[in-house]
């Protein structure tokens, strides 16, 4: 049985993936913030639930000594946070706190259980978002925050294949969870202070939460990942126009590169 430790997993994504995971037979350890979460989780079969805050450096020291003695098959990375606001406006607080949940702490949990990781020939698996290849207005904090974690990660997959491990981000794109709760509330906070942009905040904060695939879809897919002999790089779990945004973003900006270093089309390019 496979010893799995999964940030971020009291609701959403990462409560999905857990209970996949878990039904599927793995041992689950389930990072959670809350107590009342942490009972919810550890009641499930399979789940040991982990208080476990991933920019707290005592849970990450203490969830580290827990793989010492343990095998560590695979690390997902889950935990996560969107911060949103126009360029022009946003604070270097609020700056600060997207990168430092979404890019440093999740840089310091595998930091934390390196030792096990490459001992056990691990797989990380790390949770980024369709965002990081396609940025959306006034998400850009958070868009920046998943462009520097796919760099993050092609620096983790060239230093660490000499010693064996995997490697994966998965991209999401639009789930049914209760991040756009989360985002209605701060969308009603701008929209009382922007100077520039009051009203399409004011706008923003009616977004459905309804709207997006069912979270089994990417627990599916988080499972595919670590049964795989070969496991991707990188997997887009998306509906299908969602993938078409992300890929013709990616092409746009090969077709700007080319143009603008070598003066030749990416069809020139190709043939």
């Amino acid at each position: 049985m496979k010893n799995i430790l999964i940030t971020g997993t009291s609701s959403g994504i990462g409560y999905a993936i857990a209970k996949k995971l878990a039904a599927s037979g793995f041992e689950v350890y389930a990072g959670v913030r809350k107590k009342d979460d942490f009972d919810k989780l550890d009641k499930i079969d399979n789940i040991t639930a982990v208080m476990l805050d991933i920019e707290n450096k005592d849970d990450l020291e203490r969830v580290g000594k827990l793989f010492e003695d343990k095998r560590l098959d695979v690390l997902i990375n889950n935990a996560g946070i969107g911060v949103p606001g126009a360029m022009i406006e946003i604070s270097k607080k609020d700056l600060e706190k997207q990168f430092n949940v979404n890019v440093f702490s999740t840089l310091m949990m595998i930091q934390a259980v390196r030792d096990s990781f490459i001992r056990d020939k691990s797989h990380i698996i790390t949770i980024s978002s369709i965002n990081g290849h396609l940025t959306t207005p006034f998400g850009g904090a958070y868009t920046m925050s998943k462009f520097a974690l796919e760099s993050m990660h092609e620096a983790l997959r060239a230093e660490l294949k000499a010693f064996g491990i995997k490697i994966s981000i998965i991209n999401p794109g639009q789930y049914r969870t209760d991040i756009f709760d989360k985002l209605k509330e701060a969308y009603i906070s701008i929209s009382k202070n922007s100077k520039y942009y009051s009203e399409v905040f004011d706008k923003l904060k009616n977004f459905n939460s309804q709207v997006g695939r069912d979270t089994e879809f990417i627990a599916e897919d988080v499972l595919s990942v670590i049964n795989s002999e070969k496991p991707p790089f990188r997997l887009i779990s998306a509906a299908d126009h969602e993938k078409e945004w992300a890929y013709n973003a990616i092409i746009k900006r090969l077709r700007d590169l080319l143009a603008n270093s070598s003066g030749i089309t990416l069809e020139e390019y190709i043939k």
